[in-house]
């Protein structure tokens, strides 16, 4: 988590930087619904890979509730 976090404010500082500067960053619209898309696409991959935990009995119903509902948590501040 503190890996995640510690890289968003990176890329947020390398963002910000640029306008500083007064350099033309790319158009940051596209940007975002890029990142957006491969960000959903990385949830849904999850999901699957933690049904198939499920499936197979690797991890149990208690753990099986807790990441879905993290995933859910994340999918829901892409929208």
């Amino acid at each position: 988590m503190a890996g995640r976090l510690q890289a968003d404010y990176e890329q947020r500082s390398a963002h910000f930087a640029e306008h500083v500067e007064g350099a033309e960053p790319l158009d940051d619209a596209r940007l975002h619904e890029i990142e957006r898309s491969l960000r959903g696409e990385a949830y849904q991959a999850e999901r699957r890979a933690l049904h198939e935990l499920r499936r197979t009995g690797e991890v149990g119903d208690d753990v099986y509730r807790r990441i879905e509902w993290d995933l859910d948590l994340a999918e829901s501040r892409l929208e």
